[in-house]
């Protein structure tokens, strides 16, 4: 896929992997609405991009025409310590699927040889928290439900898991109480922005891949 004349929207910008990625498109041609909890943060990168990206207000989800590009980057909810904390994980679960079920109201409208890309960076810090694993197994699942639901109409959904810096102190955060000593190589480390970014444009782009959940975690999950 070319991405020079398309349009999209990316979320999260206020985070490194949301502002890289948008940089990257921009660089590559395509149009952007940008869209953070940050307004300031958004309105800072649509005016370092120029013309290629605007701020987008409240509604930029619904707003029409649909975008060719949507990437969602946008920081994962705040999660409990435990997974039995009563109420907790609950109330973040539905955060994350209002979240992800708006993306997919966005998606549904998208015409067809549009591309969806969902980031998930990974937050190493919680490694003993009993909701990394699964809520990391959800978030995977439900891209391979979209893309399944919205193949048929020519529109792909990926997705990208890049390790945070917080999680590049914590080798092998995928796997508890392990003595396995961490890989030589790739180093253990946080996935650079770039990095995420070239992954990105690589999923966007890729006309033969859908449902792909691409970690970037220097093999710590293997």
């Amino acid at each position: 896929m070319q991405l020079a004349g398309r349009t999209g929207i990316v979320t999260g910008v206020e985070g490194p992997y949301g502002a890289a990625i948008a940089r990257a498109l921009a660089g590559a041609g395509a149009r952007l609405l940008l869209a953070s909890p940050d307004e300031a943060a958004a309105t800072a990168l649509a005016g370092e991009l120029g013309s290629r990206a605007i701020p987008a207000g409240d509604a930029f989800l619904a707003a029409p025409p649909p975008p060719d590009l949507l990437v969602e980057a946008q920081a994962l909810p705040d999660l409990p310590p435990s997974l039995g904390e009563a109420g907790g994980l609950g109330e973040a679960m539905a955060m994350a699927a209002d979240d992800f079920a708006r993306l997919a109201s966005a998606a549904a409208r998208m015409e067809a040889g549009g591309a969806v890309l969902v980031v998930s960076p990974l937050p190493g810090v919680t490694a003993d928290r009993g909701w990394l694993l699964p809520f990391l197994a959800w978030r995977a699942a439900a891209v391979a439900a979209l893309a399944r639901e919205l193949g048929p109409r020519g529109v792909r959904v990926n997705g990208l898991a890049p390790v945070s810096e917080d999680g590049a102190r914590l080798p092998g955060f995928l796997k508890r109480n392990t003595a396995k000593p961490p890989p030589a190589t790739p180093p253990i480390r946080a996935t650079l922005p770039s990095e995420a970014a070239e992954a990105a444009l690589w999923l966007l782009g890729a006309e033969m891949v859908t449902g792909l959940t691409l970690p970037l975690d220097g093999g710590r999950g293997l």
